[in-house]
């Protein structure tokens, strides 16, 4: 009876995936493996050629002063911008009589991998603003005075830009734009403000989104260039970022600043079509790929070197099973960009694909900044000036300052000044009242144990375990919360006496895999508690052991320290999770449709 066509489809299905799975398994194991496939180039010789060039400037001009910069908070960008400008790097897939080469996307997107070589990825953040964010859309749509007022002089790199579309209310969610401009005569008067503004402390020009009528929301925003000096502007004080620090980030006021209606990009009420051009996404992928695989790179390096228990960390399985993991799922997204990129360069509609490499990298990002931070131990929670900090407080940057991974369960504003942090939590109403009482009765059994002296690692533990249950949770799917009632399941059955350590840190470090973050402000709170000044907590892979003034060493570290941390932040520009979600949705026909109104009829 329920053999149907269709059962009987997905059992062949079914078949012939087990006999792949089985051919598969029997291919891997009797493969020479000294037999090297040969990896097929995505880039022909002259893009090889270009990522050379430009590797070849970014090794000579700004890496070795990387430092300097991430200390001073700014990059020096008119400079910077003019070597890549006489190098003609800012323009190349623009028009030649523009300054550009001309030449396809394939060549753009060989320049934004290449961008992810800087060791600081805030100067590669502030070059990509100004070559896929503020001109694209100029250089497609803007009248020939608009070219040649600001797109030539931004090619050629005697300008810097910056784009205008985030405001403190709105960032992801751009139709919610508030920043107008009403039309006077043959100007525009403007009103708003916009808010993480990369390069606005240095920028000439801005090309600012902002709502031109009281049209729908989609029809009545227009993108205007707006000199950055025009009376009536008013920059607010440098943001001190917890990430991308060597990048200027900025408020903009802007109070009754008059421009020319001329300074319209194309037509009036399309710049919300205009912006969601894919190149942004595209370019932010595109520039996650090398940090990434720096890190993943250094990070196996370092575990080949340092030994603990008599061996190198590498022998450790987990360690080199999880490197491989990473390295997969790398390969798999440069795979899926790749991809875009090509479609793009045919003129096909990569709104779909664009919007998975987007979620992809930045969900990417956050796990390869986790789990390389895990294996340099307590080196990793050290900074530039080797003085040992509370370094996550950097780092474990929640997942939700790009709009959210939980439907924007939390919003958290940081002050990091002397290891000190004030959070404003917004979470789901998700308490799982079972664990909570678990957790009472598995601490009860423990403290009565009288013989049982615990040590400080127990104690914090025991706290951790007790605190953990009482705060409530941004459970980012069913699946997180089910792992987590099992792993105090497990707990509560194995805790029937006493507390023993070394049973409960592994399903505490399983626990910190998903809630690090909120761990960390935990930690923090402890020890305030404790009038003892903050340390960071002792990795399971690495720890404390071996530390040495070492400076080839310390160079490393400050480049995995600082792409970690940057790596965090990587997911903010171009739309939260849930946008690429929703896009990918739409596109998947799975978004619910909206109950029809019924219709009035006068009588």
């Amino acid at each position: 009876m329920w053999a149907t066509p269709r059962m009987k489809y997905l059992s062949r299905s079914f078949g012939t995936l087990c006999r792949v799975n089985v051919q598969c398994r029997s291919l891997v194991t009797t493969t020479n493996s000294a037999q090297v496939i040969e990896q097929h180039q995505f880039y022909n010789e002259e893009q090889q050629k270009l990522q050379n060039a430009i590797k070849k400037l970014i090794d000579k001009e700004i890496n070795p002063h990387v430092d300097e910069w991430e200390t001073a908070g700014m990059w020096p960008a008119h400079k910077i911008m003019k070597l890549f400008g006489q190098a003609g790097f800012l323009g190349i897939n623009k028009p030649v009589e523009y300054g550009g080469l001309d030449l396809d996307y394939k060549y753009q997107a060989a320049f934004n991998e290449a961008l992810g070589g800087i060791c600081a990825p805030g100067v590669g953040m502030g070059i990509g603003v100004q070559t896929d964010l503020t001109t694209p859309a100029l250089a497609r749509f803007g009248s020939e005075y608009l070219k040649r007022e600001f797109l030539a002089p931004s090619i050629s790199g005697d300008v810097v830009s910056c784009l205008g579309v985030s405001e403190p209310d709105a960032g992801s969610d751009v139709a919610g734009l508030q920043t107008s401009a009403r039309h006077h005569g043959e100007d525009l008067i403007i009103n708003g403000q916009k808010m993480w503004i990369t390069n606005s402390w240095q920028a000439d020009w801005i090309c600012l989104l902002l709502n031109t009528s009281a049209g729908p929301p989609h029809l009545n925003k227009s993108l205007v260039c707006v000199p950055m000096k025009t009376p009536g502007i008013h920059l607010t004080k440098m943001i001190d970022k917890l990430g991308m620090r060597s990048s200027d980030t900025g408020q903009i006021f802007f109070d009754e600043v008059r421009v020319p209606a001329k300074n319209i990009i194309g037509e009036e009420g399309k710049g919300f079509t205009y912006q969601m051009l894919q190149g942004e996404r595209m370019a932010m992928a595109l520039s996650g790929l090398e940090p990434m695989k720096m890190c993943i790179q250094e990070t196996l390096d370092y575990i080949r070197e340092r030994k603990a228990f008599g061996q190198p960390l590498l022998n450790n399985q987990y360690l080199h099973f999880r490197l491989a993991e990473l390295e997969t799922e790398l390969e798999c997204l440069r795979s899926i960009i790749y991809r875009a990129v090509e479609l793009y360069v045919h003129g096909e509609d990569i709104t779909r694909l664009a919007s998975m490499c987007k979620l992809k990298v930045g969900r990417l990002t956050r796990e390869v900044a986790d789990s390389c931070l895990q294996m340099w131990g307590g080196m990793g929670f050290t900074n530039e000036k080797r003085k040992t900090l509370t370094y996550a407080e950097k780092l474990e940057v929640v997942k939700q300052i790009d709009g959210s991974k939980s439907k924007r369960a939390v919003a958290l504003t940081y002050s990091i000044n002397e290891s000190t942090i004030r959070g404003i939590y917004k979470m789901k109403d998700h308490i799982v009242k079972h664990m909570e009482l678990a957790q009472t009765n598995a601490l009860a059994q423990a403290r009565m144990s009288p013989n049982q002296l615990l040590t400080k690692t127990e104690q914090l533990l025991v706290w951790y375990v007790q605190k953990q249950g009482r705060r409530n949770m941004a459970v980012e799917t069913r699946d997180l919360m089910d792992t987590s009632k099992q792993l105090y399941q497990k707990l509560t059955r194995k805790w029937q006496t006493h507390l023993h350590s070394t049973l409960l840190k592994p399903y505490v470090d399983q626990l910190n895999h998903h809630h690090n973050a909120l761990r960390q402000r935990q930690i923090t709170d402890f020890f305030r508690q404790q009038q003892q000044p903050p340390q960071p907590p002792v990795m399971p892979q690495a720890g404390f052991e071996g530390f040495q003034e070492d400076d080839e060493l310390l160079k490393d570290l400050i480049l995995v320290s600082r792409l970690c941390r940057d790596l965090r932040l990587f997911s903010i520009g171009g739309g939260a999770d849930e946008v690429m979600l929703t896009i990918i949705c739409k596109f998947m026909g799975t978004l619910p449709v909206p109950p029809k109104k019924n219709k009035k009829f006068i009588t």
